[in-house]
């Protein structure tokens, strides 16, 4: 095996090298974030640094730096410290052929040159996709020779001609082969999958961890074995889960979860922020909104959604699919409402683009005919002693506390407003003042249909309402009157233009 040693300031060490050294072990330059350093692919265990070479053998340096070279179909490690003189290893690059190691001293290229030619050619068919389903610890669904197989690896994990080689990835509680030559290992803390060849439409590196892949989040990994259809099931203390892997286009993805955002989450033609309820752990594909819980960025979210919307009808309408496009037009058209409806809901009649608005006959956020959660509300079509019609702001302890920094808001009056309201209060709510604002604008037909119809999804959630009954939110953000504009340049370039 050919070493060529080469100083650090040598024009054929990769830059990639360099960078790391001075950005991140010497903190000599600024770090760069949107650098990719690639090396240390599995920092798991015993290995701190490590780099896949042509051959899919893992190259790795642990705590103390020594270089080791681990062979994933034998499952062998052997000590390679003498390609380095013995130096520790500081980090790790494969490129063309080569493993470049870093030292303090200098840096080491290892020719590691391929010994059969294994090209990863994209398959001309759709990716396959993670689906888990979850099932408790005594479901009956879960199959005898998967509660077997699951025993088995967890008993392999414990072989002696294992054991050298599992311990280079910590504590291994499971261990199963995934019949292409790599393997999937559990520890306490998930589950990681190192394939030998993988796939096109697969990582080198998996790693399922948290309540998505684990059933209940435990993390702590009792078994694990494959299903032949390219899945897997993973066990915990609590429960399996049984990460199928079928095979789903773009166009199939990105519909599945169009119909879950509009099932799920929208409100009066917006996407907002819920809490779901599944049944069956899920696995019937049965869900509902079981609770709102915020009252920001409804059309941010709405919006960003909105974008990719109108890539989709532009490319449905190029491939002449006019019954999808005008199904994806209405949902873009229905967004763009919504967002020039919180440039109207208030009647100030000056362009102002509220956060959010709320009915009285809503199911969350209202007690007693009034807002019941933080931020800066008014009620519309409230009176004032000259009989005019006003927006009063609510009574809320953001409104009464009028500043805080460490919430990041700042609702104190002006000077100016004090004077011309000829007032001393300077918060929207006191004892014995509360802000009122005048409302001369008058909100487009069009867009009062949003609240004066049943919510088409959720009707007994945001019932059809009058526009007194309207309460909406001013402490508004950036990101909403960014996203307004957004969308109506997004709807002028795909729908008007």
């Amino acid at each position: 095996m050919t070493v060529v040693t080469y100083p650090l300031d040598a024009k054929e060490v990769p830059e990639v090298l360099i960078s790391y050294r001075e950005m991140v072990l010497k903190k000599t330059r600024p770090f760069y974030t949107r650098l990719c350093f690639r090396p240390s692919v599995i920092p798991v265990g015993k290995i701190r640094i490590s780099a896949f070479d042509d051959n899919s053998r893992l190259w790795l340096a642990g705590p103390e730096g020594k270089l080791f070279q681990a062979d994933l179909t034998d499952k062998t490690v052997i000590c390679r410290a003498e390609l380095t003189d013995n130096q520790p290893v500081q980090a790790l690059y494969a490129e063309n052929g080569n493993i470049w190691a870093l030292t303090e001293e200098c840096v080491f290229c290892i020719a590691v040159p391929a010994e059969k030619t294994a090209e990863r050619k994209a398959e001309n068919r759709p990716a396959r996709q993670k689906v888990p389903n979850y099932y408790g610890k005594d479901d009956d669904r879960v199959p005898g020779w998967v509660r077997a197989a699951c025993e088995t690896s967890w008993k392999a994990a414990k072989k002696a001609e294992l054991v050298s080689f599992l311990s280079l990835f910590g504590t291994v509680t499971a261990y199963a082969e995934d019949g292409q030559g790599g393997f999937f290992a559990g520890t306490p803390q998930g589950l990681m999958h190192i394939s030998a060849n993988p796939p096109a439409d697969q990582a080198r590196v998996e790693l399922y961890a948290g309540a998505r892949y684990l059933y209940a989040g435990d993390e702590a990994v009792t078994g694990v074995c494959t299903d032949g259809e390219a899945g897997l099931w993973i066990e915990n203390a609590l429960g399996y889960v049984h990460v199928r892997r079928p095979r789903y286009t773009l166009r199939e993805k990105a519909e599945h979860y169009d119909r879950l955002a509009d099932r799920l989450h929208t409100a009066r033609s917006s996407l907002c922020d819920v809490y779901c309820r599944c049944y069956d752990a899920g696995n019937d594909g049965k869900y509902d909104t079981l609770f709102r819980y915020s009252t920001n960025n409804d059309a941010f979210w709405s919006v960003i959604h909105s974008m990719g919307d109108c890539f989709k009808y532009h490319v449905l309408k190029r491939e002449g699919d006019e019954k999808g496009a005008e199904a994806v037009r209405q949902r873009i058209v229905r967004v763009t409402e919504n967002v020039l409806l919180q440039a109207h809901v208030h009647g100030f009649g000056n362009g102002f683009v509220c956060r959010c608005y709320v009915s009285v006959r809503d199911a969350f956020f209202v007690k007693n005919g009034h807002i019941n959660t933080g931020g800066l509300w008014f009620r519309k079509g409230q009176k004032n002693e000259k009989g005019e019609t006003v927006a009063v702001c609510e009574d809320t302890d953001y409104a009464r506390e009028g500043r805080n920094d460490a919430e990041g808001h700042n609702m104190l009056l002006t000077d100016e407003v004090k004077q011309r309201l000829n007032v001393t209060a300077d918060r929207p709510v006191t004892d014995d003042f509360r802000l009122a604002v005048p409302q001369p604008g008058i909100i487009p037909q069009r867009l009062k249909k949003l609240f004066e119809q049943d919510d088409p999804v959720h009707p007994h959630l945001f019932p059809a309402s009058k526009e007194e009954d309207l309460i909406f939110k001013t402490d508004t953000s950036s990101e909403e009157v960014i996203a307004a504009f957004i969308q109506y340049y997004f709807a002028y370039k795909y729908l008007i233009s």
